[in-house]
């Protein structure tokens, strides 16, 4: 990660890698010093480019708590990034749910309504099963008032003929 912190002279430029360690414009791994007594942060602790004693055109010299709040900053940032995207992981897992769960409320809407128009149809099969067997139960007792007619007049016939026959004889 590249990093720029602005102080009152220039703009300073480094990088700090995926380890916490600060690199120069070198690429080289910056260096922890430490100011001396004279300095006027004495004991404050800077990064500075390793080639810092006038050999170099690299102008590193970072406060360490500079370089600490860039990597809090980063961190903070990288801990949201991460949280938005596991957000957005989980709506997309929601999401899915809710179309499956909506296809699942079809499917037993659909259901229920075919089971809808069968209890219809069944409770149709059982009125036209009603009016069967009331009608059964008239043809029934028709046929037995028919059989019983049938009877009387079978026994009218025979007594009839029996009677025939007896005039007949004499």
């Amino acid at each position: 990660m590249s990093s720029r912190v602005r102080s009152s002279a220039a703009i300073r430029i480094f990088k700090v890698g995926t380890n916490g360690k600060v690199y120069c414009e070198h690429n080289l791994l910056a260096a922890l010093r430490q100011a001396g007594t004279c300095a006027s942060r004495p004991g404050e602790e800077f990064y500075e480019c390793p080639f810092a004693l006038g050999r170099s055109h690299c102008s590193l010299f970072v406060l360490k708590y500079e370089v600490e709040n860039v990597i809090l900053e980063a961190t903070e940032r990288r801990a949201l990034q991460n949280q938005y995207e596991r957000f957005e992981m989980e709506k997309g897992l929601l999401e899915r749910e809710v179309i499956t769960l909506k296809s699942k409320v079809d499917s037993y809407e659909a259901g229920l309504a075919e089971r809808r128009a069968l209890q219809t149809e069944y409770e149709r099969l059982g009125m036209e099963k009603g009016l069967l067997e009331r009608e059964i139960i008239s043809l029934k007792s028709k046929v037995d008032t028919y059989e019983a007619a049938l009877v009387k007049v079978f026994a009218a016939v025979v007594l009839f003929l029996g009677f025939l026959c007896f005039f007949i004889r004499y």
